[in-house]
């Protein structure tokens, strides 16, 4: 008997992003489709003012599509309301951003509570979660640390435990490498692909570095709104690096 098909984790279909600026029209994503299954490790790269942000918008659910459809777990994000959307994107993803975001006046383990308290979680259960998140990304003996006694790579490390937290199916992280070296550019790759392996969480992340493209799974690539390649290779077995 033939196999079932899979549901899709998401799905873009025919998707179309144009903002107004000024009074001219900029097509920033042109009639993507796009299907990600659960467990992927994708990167999304191409030259600067390819789309990969916007793609990441749509595909996090930040942002809707100006024709064309964005599906997550088979439902229609344009047929949900604000409020479903914030409960979707709340619930189940998880965001890293390149200039890492974090509170300045928050301890590295307050920073990662944080989305729990927001969603209504007590303080001891937010800190169990946090102090077990950033156990698992090498910094559990920086926790009491505000982000500027922090590296960069350790501030990226501190947005990736945060964005696992809640125990997301997808996390969408838009050009997290873009503002470290190469050696911790690759340790946060490295990071993202060991917990996408241990926990079957799925990582779409945005980049314009074609150094980190033999450490993931599948490389979309983007040129001018479009995707001009989309190729699956085999999975890389990398020795989890030592934190520190």
């Amino acid at each position: 008997m033939p196999q079932p098909v899979q549901q899709a984790l998401v799905e873009l279909s025919g998707a179309t992003k144009q903002y107004q600026l000024g009074g001219a029209g900029i097509l920033a994503l042109d009639n993507v489709g796009l299907r990600i299954d659960a467990g992927e490790f994708v990167a999304v790269w191409g030259p600067s003012g390819s789309g990969k942000s916007t793609l990441c918008n749509l595909i996090g659910l930040i942002d809707s599509p100006s024709a064309g459809s964005v599906s997550f777990r088979g439902a229609d994000a344009a047929l949900m309301s604000d409020d479903q959307r914030s409960t979707m994107r709340n619930r189940s993803i998880g965001f890293v951003f390149q200039g890492f975001n974090l509170v300045p006046v928050l301890s590295a383990l307050e920073n990662v509570m944080l989305p729990l308290q927001i969603g209504g979680a007590s303080a001891q259960a937010a800190k169990a979660a946090a102090r077990l998140r950033l156990e698992q990304v090498g910094l559990g003996g920086q926790m009491a640390q505000r982000p500027a006694k922090l590296s960069g790579g350790q501030q990226q490390r501190v947005a990736i435990a945060r964005a696992l937290v809640a125990g997301p199916v997808l996390v969408v992280a838009d050009e997290p490498t873009a503002n470290l070296d190469t050696a911790n550019a690759v340790l946060i790759i490295d990071l993202m692909r060991e917990i996408s392996r241990r926990e079957g969480t799925t990582f779409v992340f945005s980049t314009h570095d074609d150094r980190l493209l033999a450490r993931v799974d599948r490389k979309v690539m983007l040129r001018d709104g479009c995707i001009a390649d989309d190729v699956r290779q085999e999975r890389a077995d990398y020795r989890m690096r030592v934190y520190s």
